[in-house]
């Protein structure tokens, strides 16, 4: 696996590659981002996991370590951040307990994130339920995706069928959504 020297290059070659980005936050005088280097990085498992990946180790505290951190509500390191190239996320870890919890709970999204974009990339959004656009736009939301989750609430506000409940939701959403995409 070879790493990425910056953020913008995990990028584009993940895009390129049609991979995911790993993005290790770590911090100067960090002993638990050391520790985490110590039990993942030799294990032939932490090897397999970043081959659809391109890493990347981002300080937390400098401009674009910032950026992102404030984007994912990272505030600590050792985190994991992994996501599309567009920036929809993947997995999230905060802090290092063990190896075992690492492989299981990051091997467990990424397979949960390809079963959730698969349906994603199925959908005829002018098709969609009112309870699967709104499912889907608030998965897409919470997946930091505001753009892919617009049009979803939009028809979760007016398909046919929608329920008071399921219109209220949709709208709250949507307004936080547009609010998010400088679009009120």
């Amino acid at each position: 696996v070879l790493w990425a020297m910056s953020a913008d290059e995990a990028i584009q070659r993940a895009a390129k590659e049609n991979k995911f980005v790993f993005l290790e936050f770590v911090r100067k005088e960090c002993g638990n981002c050391k520790r985490m280097d110590g039990l993942l990085y030799p294990a032939f498992d932490f090897e397999a996991l970043l081959v659809p990946m391109v890493p990347v180790k981002v300080d937390l505290d400098s401009p674009i370590g910032r950026e992102y951190a404030d984007r994912y509500n990272v505030d600590e390191a050792p985190a994991i951040l992994i996501t599309t190239p567009e920036g929809r996320l993947v997995f999230l870890m905060a802090g290092f307990f063990n190896q075992g919890d690492f492989f299981r709970n990051a091997g467990t999204a990424v397979e949960g994130y390809r079963k959730f974009a698969k349906t994603v990339d199925s959908q005829n959004i002018g098709k969609l339920t009112a309870k699967e656009a709104l499912e889907t736009g608030t998965e897409l939301y919470r997946r930091s995706d505001p753009a892919a989750a617009l049009p979803r609430l939009k028809r979760a506000t007016s398909a046919p069928g929608a329920t008071v409940p399921q219109r209220e939701d949709a709208l709250e959403l949507l307004a936080a959504v547009q609010l998010d995409l400088s679009q009120p």
